[in-house]
């Protein structure tokens, strides 16, 4: 207990410390539970952790996938380096990409193994920004060169963190509300800006002169004022998220502010409260 007496009156003083010694009297009479409780000081499950690639060192890796078609896994680092490792090669990485940006997270195109087209998403400078680029080759190796940048917007705090093509075709990308507290920008609940939102694009049939076309279904298409390449809207900062392979439902991991996280299914049109609620509690 950390005492602040010169702040407290006596009266309020003396309150705290017969408070202080009824909870240690409580704790030494405190009987321990028995079989209530499942996890520590119960063993933990029957799991071995190994190294998989124990020769390999990353630097702030934050994203790894497998790259669709082969045994290789690609591993991205903050900094902007994408690098490749194979299956059976536990020493050694080979750089596949270097963006020259911050990198979240990337994705692959549904026909990658013929395009060989990735989508990174990039926080900062300035501006966040998903962008496509090009690997060619056997194996596939990027090109820094066939960078197209797709969109951009006001980066901050919250950036969001994916960039991801649905079963529908359509590439969503998850934004967060461009600040580091409590949506200062008042965005969370509007849809006439790219922060804090779910949009949806279509990035392989685009209009002339154009790196994306608007779905004609989307929810905001004929809202006065509204960006129409919105899909839901209300998020503080959707970091992850995936679409499940049998339903095709979105799933949206959204960073909380002091004590709740939230794990969001996203739908279209979907308001998901931030700033007025913090997943379900008010804020």
């Amino acid at each position: 207990m950390i005492r602040i007496s010169f702040l407290l009156p006596p009266l309020l003083m003396l309150t705290f410390l017969a408070q202080e010694k009824k909870e240690n009297l409580a704790l030494q009479n405190h009987t321990p539970w028995k079989g209530s409780i499942v996890g520590t000081p119960e063993p933990p499950p029957p799991y071995r952790v190994s190294k998989a690639f124990p020769g390999v060192k990353f630097k702030n890796a934050v994203f790894m996938a497998q790259e669709p078609g082969t045994d290789r896994y690609l591993v991205a680092e903050l900094k902007g380096k994408i690098y490749e490792l194979q299956k059976n090669n536990t020493k050694k990485e080979e750089l596949l990409l270097d963006t020259k940006r911050d990198i979240y997270a990337f994705s692959f195109h549904p026909k990658y193994s013929t395009n060989g087209q990735v989508f990174v998403f990039s926080p900062k400078p300035g501006k966040s920004r998903v962008s496509r680029f090009v690997a060619k080759g056997k194996p596939k190796k990027g090109d820094a060169k066939s960078e197209k940048v797709i969109i951009e917007w006001t980066s901050g705090g919250h950036n969001g963190g994916e960039a991801i093509i649905g079963p529908d075709g359509y590439l969503y990308i998850a934004t967060g509300d461009s600040t580091s507290t409590s949506d200062l920008k008042a965005t969370g609940q509007g849809v006439d800006d790219l922060l804090a939102v779910m949009m949806r694009l279509d990035v392989d049939n685009p209009p002339p002169g154009k790196a994306y076309g608007i779905p004609k279904d989307n929810p905001f298409v004929n809202f006065p004022g509204a960006r129409p390449e919105i899909w839901a809207f209300g998020f503080r900062n959707p970091w992850r998220m995936s679409f499940d392979e049998k339903t095709g439902d979105l799933w949206v991991g959204d960073v909380g502010w002091e004590i709740w996280e939230m794990i969001r299914l996203g739908k279209k049109g979907g308001n998901y409260g931030w700033s007025v609620q913090e997943g379900s509690h008010p804020f």
